[in-house]
């Protein structure tokens, strides 16, 4: 059971399976499914839409068709499926797909049977999350978990996972395969998100300004955002509180030099209509860092 941003990262696992990642891989929230099923399969017949298939299976079908097409590509697995957050589906998710996680083949509304043997399923739940908390809690800093510690906390979770997503039957957690909990990110991973996060925010800057623009900042910021970081909502939390503290305080910078934001934009513009020569340095750099734990944003000009 993988945490939601782990999984959406697994797309790279389709070079190593040989499978085609723009067309490969997907993601089934099944929040969105909180009373049907029906969805992943198609409706029964003489429901309107029936003949349509479900997603589920149509994906699954598609991604067998162009496996079979390609040369030499018998044995590889044809895609990837992942069903996220399944402790938010109703009760009665497993027993429904049973039979697919059994022996790899589901039928659609239409009767049709797919073929989702040389399919890999992937799911997400916060189930043992507690758990994981906990056992993070009590644990000695820098000391490995010991393997008793270890099998005590997967069977914790296996007893949620049973509760929560197998309907309290034995038979569908035994259909699931392996369980892999992730623990709490360390210190670096949690920077890495943080840069990842500044970047997007670059990005959108890039978006409105054109390389004319540019954000940096200080490693102090980091840090800062960083101890923002809540176990419980992951990377959310350091996302809200850019998006309250460094995007607000850019967008002062940018209200305050509002002579600056134009010159950029208008370099920008002229860059796309290849009118400008290439910049050495961007026209517009904005450069963020802390004082007694605000965040204090400068701009300055740099040379065409």
């Amino acid at each position: 059971m993988w945490p939601n941003e782990t999984a959406k990262r697994s797309c790279p696992l389709l070079t190593w399976l040989r499978c085609l990642p723009a067309l490969s891989f997907v993601v089934l929230p099944l929040s969105s499914h909180p009373s049907k099923f029906n969805r992943l399969t198609g409706g029964d017949p003489n429901y309107v839409g029936y003949k349509e298939g479900g997603e589920l299976t149509n994906f699954i079908r598609q991604a067998e068709e162009r496996r079979a097409k390609r040369r030499g590509a018998t044995e590889h697995t044809s895609c990837i499926v992942l069903f996220d957050e399944v402790d938010r589906a109703a009760d009665g998710l497993l027993t429904f797909l049973m039979n697919f996680l059994d022996s790899g083949q589901l039928a659609d509304g239409k009767g049709d049977t797919v073929d989702a043997r040389r399919a890999v399923i992937l799911m997400t739940t916060n189930c043992g999350r507690e758990a994981i908390n906990e056992a993070a809690a009590c644990a000695v800093p820098g000391a490995e978990p010991g393997a008793e510690a270890d099998a005590e906390l997967l069977q914790r979770i296996r007893l949620e996972v049973l509760r929560d997503i197998c309907d309290g039957r034995w038979e569908n957690l035994g259909r699931l395969g392996t369980i892999v909990p992730f623990g709490s990110l360390s210190a670096e991973g949690r920077l890495g998100i943080v840069r990842r996060q500044l970047k997007q925010v670059n990005e959108r800057l890039h978006a409105s300004y054109g390389k004319a623009a540019e954000l940096r900042w200080s490693e102090e910021l980091e840090e800062l955002v960083a101890a923002r970081w809540d176990d419980d909502i992951g990377g959310r939390s350091t996302r809200d509180f850019i998006e309250e503290a460094v995007v607000e305080a850019v967008a002062d910078v940018l209200d305050g030099s509002a002579a600056l934001s134009e010159r950029a934009a208008a370099d920008s513009t002229a860059a796309t209509g290849g009118a400008a020569a290439e910049r050495s340095q961007p026209a517009l750099q904005i450069d963020l860092t802390t004082s007694d734990a605000n965040i204090v944003g400068s701009v300055s000009v740099g040379q065409s």
